[in-house]
């Protein structure tokens, strides 16, 4: 078993984005073993970056101003 960690968007943000309500980090165990995979394939991060693109995609699933990039689905991972 190891620990995989999430980083869910929780809240749409009205002002700054702040850890913890606006996104949170979520650890859950996972057998690498018995994983299933559903003909995917399972990768190990390194280092990951939250980029500012992604506040825009915070946004309203509603508000169809550019929707070349899909919306950010609240607590889905």
């Amino acid at each position: 078993m190891v620990k995989n960690g999430t980083i869910l968007y929780a809240q749409k943000p009205t002002g700054l984005i702040e850890p913890g309500i606006t996104v949170k980090y979520v650890e859950q165990e996972i057998d690498l073993e018995n994983v299933p995979l559903n003909g995917g394939v399972l990768v190990k991060v390194i280092a990951m970056s939250s980029d500012p693109y992604m506040r825009y995609r915070m946004r309203e699933p509603e508000d169809k101003h550019a929707s070349f990039v899909p919306h950010l689905v609240l607590n889905y991972p």
